[in-house]
């Protein structure tokens, strides 16, 4: 109720510095996104996205940043071909603007991996390459035991389950489900996922 009121002043207000409520924006966007409201967390992402392409350009961090907030928000709100594009368009750019290992480029990597093995209709050949790319890169620049490195493992364990392909997955898995009970929890989802994977 909370972020309803915030964002209802958002949209009563007038004077408001567009970047600020762009700002604003962003972060109701991310919570309500953590809260599974996705709904609400598109609205929000796609307001700052037009107010930062309008003001920074397509290629400015805030910018990126509410593009990857709006495709992980279609990815877990279960649209994932209305993400696809927004992956494909935010991670040319993120790469041209901010380089191959910036955390941002990362995230889009892994949001796009994904996406496109929800969308199957890539041949799997393709997707495990494009996921063993970016659990490369995440390794190298955030570390083993990064939430995101662990998440990508327990994606790329799925797609290898649904292809008949376990023995591949079986010594990632053993690693990222000692190293996410550890930094994670027992509980997490990611750790849950992991421990069906054994």
């Amino acid at each position: 109720a909370l972020l309803d009121r915030i964002a209802g002043r958002l949209d009563g207000a007038s004077k408001r510095p567009p970047l600020v409520e762009a700002s604003i924006r962003q972060t109701l966007g991310s919570v309500y996104t953590e809260l599974g409201d996705y709904a609400k967390a598109i609205e929000h992402y796609e307001t700052a996205l037009r107010i930062q392409r309008e003001h920074l350009g397509e290629s400015h961090l805030d910018t990126l940043r509410s593009l990857n907030g709006l495709a992980t928000a279609r990815w877990w709100g279960g649209e994932p071909a209305l993400a696809e594009p927004l992956t494909r368009r935010g991670l040319e750019a993120s790469r041209a603007a901010l380089g191959e290992k910036h955390p941002l480029t990362l995230q889009f990597m892994q949001t796009r991996a994904f996406v496109v093995m929800l969308l199957a209709e890539t041949p799997w050949t393709e997707v495990e390459a494009l996921f063993l790319r970016t659990l490369a890169l995440h390794r190298e620049v955030l570390g083993a035991d990064d939430p995101g490195t662990l998440r990508l493992i327990y994606g790329l364990s799925l797609g290898y389950s649904y292809h008949f392909q376990s023995a591949k997955a079986e010594p990632l898995v053993v690693d990222a489900l000692d190293r996410a009970r550890r930094v994670l929890g027992e509980k997490h989802p990611t750790t849950s996922g992991l421990t069906t994977h054994l």
